[in-house]
This record gives structure tokens, sequence and C-alpha cells, in this order.
């Protein structure tokens, strides 16, 4: 849902200047393509492992920061 929201450029497609405004009539006008169930597994697993490896890499990044931490009080003491 994200990546079709973010796709459909929705600030192109506002009224207003002030506090920009998105109608119910200007997103019931906006065309979104229903991809194919094979295509939305697909992204799915791509996506998946993506996001995992986001998930890995900052599980790593907060240890590395936990140990630089240790590594620098052991240093300073």
């Amino acid at each position: 849902d994200y990546f079709l929201l973010k796709r459909l450029n929705l600030f192109n497609h506002h009224v207003g200047t002030g506090q920009q405004l998105l109608t119910q009539e200007i997103l019931n006008n906006i065309e979104v393509p229903k991809p194919v169930t094979e295509q939305i597994e697909l992204f799915n697993r791509k996506a998946a492992s993506v996001f995992e490896t986001i998930f890995t890499n900052s599980r790593e990044i907060i240890r590395l920061q936990e140990l630089s931490d240790l590594l620098l009080s052991r240093l300073a003491g």
C-alpha cells in the first residue's frame, strides 16, 4: 500500500495553497493499477528480503554501538 501511494504521487493532485487538500472527488478520479497476483507475490518476496536485511543491519548497528561504548569506556577508565 505504501509503495502504491508513493507511486501515485498524490501531492500533484491536491487543491488549495494554504492547507492543501485531497478531496474524495480527486481520489476517486485517480486511476490505480491492479497488479496481477503473481506480481504482488513476487514483490512481497523481494520486499521481505530487503526488509529482513534492513532489520539485520539495524540489529548489528546497535550491537556495534554498544561494543564501541564499552571499548571507549575501558580506554577512558
